[in-house]
C-alpha cells in the first residue's frame, strides 16, 4: 500500500506529538507504590524522559519551538490518579529590571506588568502554587533611581523565593540588603558571602505547597566567564556551588519533601549539579538568556529556564498523593504576549518611576564619556559626506523616533540606547536640552571626535566591528532575535566608495583640547 504524502506528514506529526507527550511526563508508567514520601517520580527507567535530553535546549526561534507549541496546544498531560491532587510550580526568567515591556518593535512582550497579569490569572484558578524567580531581577547596571521601584514591583509579584544573581550585586551588598529588608523580598543564596564571611541572604527558604514542604535555595556560579561585568566579585566571596549545595542539602534532609534550586550558572554546570545530587527535584535556570522549551531530564532532576524579560513563565504541573508522593504531570508556558493587558498596579509603579526620573536629575556618578566628548553625527559630515548620507538612511539615524512612536520617550532607560551618552559628561540630557544628541550617532561605533584627524588618531575598527559593541544595546531583552551579522550589514559602510573627502574651504573642526605640539627629542651631549 502506498501512502499519500499528506498522510505521511500527518503520521510524522502524530509521532512527534506522542514523543513530546512522553518527554513531558504524559507517556511514562509511574510506580507510585515504590517511591518514598516526598519523592518526585518521573516514571519508568526506560522512559525517554529519563534519558539525556540536552537536545531540547533550543532557542525561541528554532524549529523545535513549533513542535513545543504544538505539544502545548495539544495540552498533553498525564491524568490524575485516584486520591491525587493538583499543584503547580510557576517559575519566571531573568527580568533585567523590566517593570514594563520595553516597547521595542522587536519585543513588545513581557515585563513584570504583563507577567503578573497572566500568572495572577493562573493562581486565581484555585490550584495551589509556588512561584519562584531565579535571579537577574534587576538591571545589569546600578540604576540607583530605578532599583527601589523594581523592588516594589517584585514585592507585588508575590514570588515565594528570589535567587541571587550578578545583577542583584552590582550596586553593592549593603544597598541590596537594605532594599530587600525594606520591601520584604524573599532573597535566597546558599553560596554568596560578604567580605567578612557573612551570608548575603538566607541560605534557603521552606514553603508549603498544599501539604508538602518545599525547600528552595539558589546558587551563583563561581566562574568569572559567566559574567559580563565582574566588578561585583570584588565585594563578595562565592563558595563553590557544589560545596554549598552539599551543605544546604544536608540541612534540608528530613525537613522537606521537594527541593528547588534557583541557578545562576551555566547549563552544563546545572547538569553536573543534578547528577551529583539526585535529591534535587527541579533546577530553574536564570543565568542564561536562552529559554529551554522542553524540560531537560538529568537523572531524577528536571532542568528548566523561562528565558528573559517575562515573555514566558513556565509551569511544572504536579500531582500529590495522600502520602505526599509528588509526580510530574506535565509542563507548559504562560505567554505574556503583546496583546496581554498590563497589570494596573504595575502600571502605577512604572508611572511613579517615570515621574521621579523627571523630577530628579540622573546620577550615574558623572561617568566620563566613552569618546573624548559627545558630538552629533553632523560633526562628521564635512569629511565623510558619502558615509554620512548612507548613515542617514539607517535605523540608527531615526532611533529617537522609535521611542516616540512606542510612547517611551520619557523613559530614561530607553534613552541609554536611543540617544548618546546619557548619564555621562557632555552626553544627552533630554530632547529639550540636547536634541542634537538624540539618535544613535557615529560615536556609538567610532570612539573619536571630529578633530581626530588633526591629532593623527584613527578610529578603532576592532571596537566598531565587535559583536559586543552592538550587544550593549541589542540585548536578549530589547532585541531577542538580534542577528549581529545581518544587523551589521545594514549599518556598515562597506558599500560606500569614498570613505573620506577634503572638507569644504574654511572648515575647521572643533578642537576638543588644544593640540599640544610634540616635545623636541632630547639632544645628545656634544662630544668633547
Amino acid at each position: 500500500m502506498i501512502l499519500h504524502p499528506r498522510w505521511i506528514l500527518l503520521l510524522f506529526v502524530a509521532v512527534g506529538l506522542a514523543a513530546l507527550a512522553v518527554s513531558m511526563g504524559g507517556g511514562c508508567a509511574d510506580d507510585a507504590g515504590d517511591a518514598p514520601a516526598g519523592h518526585t517520580d518521573h516514571g519508568d527507567a526506560n522512559c525517554p524522559e529519563h534519558q539525556d535530553s540536552a537536545a531540547g535546549e533550543v532557542r525561541q526561534d528554532d524549529d523545535d519551538w513549533l513542535a513545543a507549541q504544538l505539544a502545548r496546544a495539544a495540552n498533553v498531560n498525564a491524568p490524575l490518579l485516584p486520591g491525587e491532587r493538583r499543584a503547580d510550580i510557576i517559575y519566571s526568567g531573568g527580568l533585567y529590571g523590566m517593570i514594563e515591556s520595553c516597547g521595542c518593535a522587536g519585543n513588545p512582550n513581557g515585563g513584570m506588568a504583563k507577567e503578573l497579569t497572566v500568572v495572577e490569572h493562573r493562581r486565581n484558578s484555585g490550584i495551589p502554587t509556588i512561584y519562584v524567580q531565579p535571579g537577574k531581577l534587576f538591571s545589569f547596571e546600578p540604576r540607583p533611581l530605578k532599583r527601589p521601584f523594581v523592588a516594589r514591583a517584585a514585592r507585588r509579584m508575590g514570588w515565594d523565593a528570589i535567587g541571587l544573581g550578578s545583577h542583584e550585586l552590582v550596586a553593592g551588598v549593603e544597598p541590596l540588603q537594605k532594599l530587600a529588608d525594606r520591601h520584604n523580598l524573599p532573597l535566597v543564596s546558599a553560596n554568596v558571602l560578604d567580605l567578612q564571611g557573612r551570608p548575603v541572604a538566607k541560605p534557603y527558604i521552606i514553603r508549603d505547597l498544599d501539604g508538602i514542604r518545599v525547600g528552595i535555595f539558589s546558587l551563583l556560579g563561581d566562574e568569572q566567564y559567566l559574567f559580563v561585568q565582574r566588578e561585583f566579585l570584588d565585594h563578595v566571596q562565592v563558595v563553590p556551588p557544589l560545596e554549598a549545595a552539599g551543605q544546604v542539602l544536608g540541612e534540608l534532609s528530613g525537613k522537606v519533601d521537594y527541593i528547588i534550586v534557583l541557578s545562576q550558572q551555566a547549563p552544563h554546570l546545572d547538569r553536573q549539579l543534578a547528577l551529583k545530587f539526585p535529591q534535587i527535584n527541579l533546577i530553574v535556570g536564570g543565568n542564561e538568556s536562552r529559554m529551554i522549551n522542553i524540560p531537560v531530564r538529568e537523572g531524577s532532576t528536571l532542568i528548566v529556564n523561562a528565558g528573559v524579560n517575562g515573555s514566558f513563565s513556565g509551569v511544572v504541573r504536579l500531582a500529590i498523593d495522600p502520602s505526599r508522593h509528588v509526580r510530574v504531570l506535565g509542563h507548559e508556558f504562560l505567554n505574556a504576549a503583546a496583546a496581554v493587558p498590563r497589570h494596573p498596579e504595575m502600571q502605577a509603579i512604572y508611572k511613579a518611576y517615570l515621574k521621579e526620573s523627571k523630577e530628579k536629575p540622573l546620577d550615574e556618578g558623572g561617568q566620563d564619556p566613552l569618546p573624548p566628548i559627545y558630538q552629533p553625527s553632523s560633526a562628521c559630515q564635512p569629511c565623510h559626506r558619502e558615509i554620512y548620507a548612507q548613515y542617514q538612511k539607517t535605523a540608527h539615524a531615526s532611533a529617537w523616533q522609535t521611542l516616540v512612536k512606542a510612547g517611551r520617550a520619557d523613559n530614561p532607560e530607553c534613552s541609554y540606547c536611543h540617544a548618546m551618552g546619557l548619564g555621562r559628561k557632555s552626553g544627552f540630557q533630554s530632547i529639550e536640552k540636547t536634541p542634537e544628541l538624540a539618535n544613535v550617532s557615529c560615536q556609538a561605533c567610532h570612539l573619536v571626535a571630529s578633530d581626530h584627524n588633526l591629532r593623527g588618531i584613527k578610529p578603532d575598527l576592532e571596537y566598531a566591528t565587535s559583536q559586543r559593541t552592538c550587544e550593549h544595546c541589542h540585548t536578549p531583552v530589547t532585541s531577542p532575535n538580534f542577528d549581529f551579522w545581518g544587523g551589521a550589514a545594514k549599518v556598515d559602510h562597506s558599500d560606500v566608495k569614498q570613505k573620506s573627502n577634503d572638507p569644504p574651504p574654511g572648515y575647521e573642526p572643533r578642537l576638543i583640547e588644544p593640540v599640544v605640539p610634540p616635545k623636541p627629542a632630547p639632544q645628545a651631549p656634544a662630544e668633547n
